[in-house]
């Protein structure tokens, strides 16, 4: 049985169809998780549910090896990073929709970043590019993982959020390691609504999260 995750009960209508090299983690990503972590703010819970009352911008995420589902608000966004938080203490980053850091989730993502593959998904481009990750090994020290990505274009698709059908390209990335082979999809709008739709890998231990933008 599914898992609500502690934050939000959702509808069970709402899911799924279908740079540089080293340990540093990116400005924009330092920006957004320490210039102010609001999971350490002692009244989120007050204000995660004031901004699920309101009309915060929402996104819906399943971890799939948990079967957990549940949903995040935005508290942060400058130059396209956007930070989202739930009730319970999980913490996601996107930049322009591609996933850039996890927090919360267990064996979080510290960082991933590649701004060649971000250039390719977004303006839905086939070609090569390398990919950056960076987890946190047993010394606390985030360590790197650097890929060698392939994306494709799978085609026109049409996805449904709420009572509306939106037509949207569907990216494929497939990423290549010397420990993991992992695929990511990316469903771009053709409106130029960015990416509305995802299924991107964390880490080893978690996986890979779907995430939907609650239009």
């Amino acid at each position: 049985m599914r898992t609500v995750l502690k934050f939000f009960a959702l509808a069970a209508t709402v899911f799924l169809t279908g740079c540089t090299s080293g340990a540093m983690v990116p400005k924009d990503v330092f920006d957004a998780m320490a210039e102010r972590d609001y999971r350490d703010d002692p009244e989120f819970s007050a204000r995660i549910e004031q901004l699920a009352q309101g009309s915060a911008p929402a996104i819906v995420i399943l971890v799939e090896e948990k079967d957990a589902l549940g949903a995040l608000y935005q508290v942060q966004s400058r130059n396209g990073v956007t930070t989202w938080l739930s009730a319970d203490n999980s913490m996601i980053v996107l930049d322009h929709g591609l996933l850039t850091a996890t927090r919360g989730l267990g064996s979080d993502l510290m960082e991933a970043r590649s701004v060649e593959a971000a250039s390719l998904i977004l303006t839905m481009k086939e070609g090569h590019a390398t990919r950056h990750y960076g987890h946190l090994n047993g010394r606390d020290e985030i360590q790197p993982t650097t890929f060698t990505c392939t994306t494709r274009n799978r085609g026109a698709r049409n996805i449904v959020i709420g009572e509306t059908t939106f037509r949207t390209q569907l990216m494929r990335e497939h990423c290549e390691s010397e420990s993991a082979s992992i695929k990511n999809l990316y469903w771009v709008s053709l409106n130029g609504k960015g990416i509305l739709q995802s299924r991107q890998w964390v880490s080893p231990d978690v996986g890979m999260i779907s995430v939907r933008y609650n239009l």
